[in-house]
């Protein structure tokens, strides 16, 4: 077993060559090690495994049997589903960053002339995304010593490659939006580091879909219902405050994302209604 002074070495090693694998290295075995640390605490070791983990795929250096390896790992109980659930625990550094590996693999996929991926394998990945997605309860960014988590940015970013992917229709589009809406409309602690920016992003790619009409972006918005306070318990008002924080938040970034793209002047003045129809509720 490789020593962690000696394993940080070989990582530097890999980022000064370009991520360019020397013939004399066990690839498989480098591969197991990485996804062994991605989600370790220490946040230097951790940035390492994810700049070599995302570098070696992005320049494809992986044959496609490793790359459906490493993302059936990643969709495994030991990593994106890894302490789902828990809240301010070093867990989600493993489900965070394993959905950095995801969205790398999707990118290079829909990059590649022969798809490594077939339609199948790409609505796998969606259902187990779309699973994790609202049971993803750790809403912390930047999480001091330890670095940033930043689940739901990171879970942002696989949606949009995911919403590039030609094995990707409609009805998965819909899907992706539906369970976007509920997550900003149903979590009770605040996004603080402008998860509602990188969400935009993923929507927008959405948007750019020739299958996605206004009709069917104007169900979706025009479902953000406003929140309904409780004054009468303050722990709960506390609560369905942040929740209508996080769901305007959203909204006045996908306004001002699209505001002055003529293609989606309809969409923006239908989201100012919406957040008018908040803001006087």
């Amino acid at each position: 077993m490789m020593s962690e002074t000696n394993f940080k070495l070989k990582l530097q090693q890999l980022i000064d060559q370009e991520f360019k694998v020397a013939s004399n290295v066990e690839l498989d075995e480098l591969l197991s090690q990485l996804m062994d640390n991605i989600g370790t605490p220490i946040f230097e070791l951790r940035e390492q495994v994810y700049l070599v983990l995302t570098g070696l795929i992005a320049a494809d250096e992986l044959s496609d049997e490793q790359l459906k390896h490493l993302l059936n790992k990643c969709l495994r109980p030991t990593h994106l589903f890894y302490g789902l659930g828990k809240t301010n625990d070093d867990a989600v550094f493993t489900r965070s960053f394993t959905m950095l590996v995801i969205r790398e693999i999707i990118a290079l996929n829909n990059k590649k002339a022969q798809a490594f991926l077939n339609e199948s394998d790409i609505k796998h990945v969606l259902s187990e995304v779309l699973t994790y997605y609202p049971l993803e309860m750790d809403t912390r960014g930047y999480a001091g010593a330890s670095g940033w988590a930043h689940a739901t940015a990171h879970a942002a970013d696989t949606f949009g490659y995911l919403a590039q992917s030609p094995k990707v229709g409609l009805e998965d589009l819909l899907v992706m939006l539906n369970a976007i809406k509920e997550k900003f409309s149903t979590m009770g602690t605040p996004y603080s580091y402008e998860e509602d920016e990188r969400t935009v992003n993923a929507i927008l790619c959405i948007l750019n879909r020739e299958e996605m009409t206004f009709e069917s972006f104007s169900i979706w918005v025009d479902g953000f219902a406003p929140v309904t306070f409780n004054h009468t318990d303050m722990a709960s008002y506390v609560r369905l405050y942040h929740r209508r924080l996080n769901q305007k938040n959203m909204l006045r970034s996908l306004y001002f994302k699209l505001k002055g793209n003529h293609k989606y002047q309809q969409h923006v003045d239908l989201i100012a209604q919406v957040l008018t129809r908040h803001n006087h509720h």
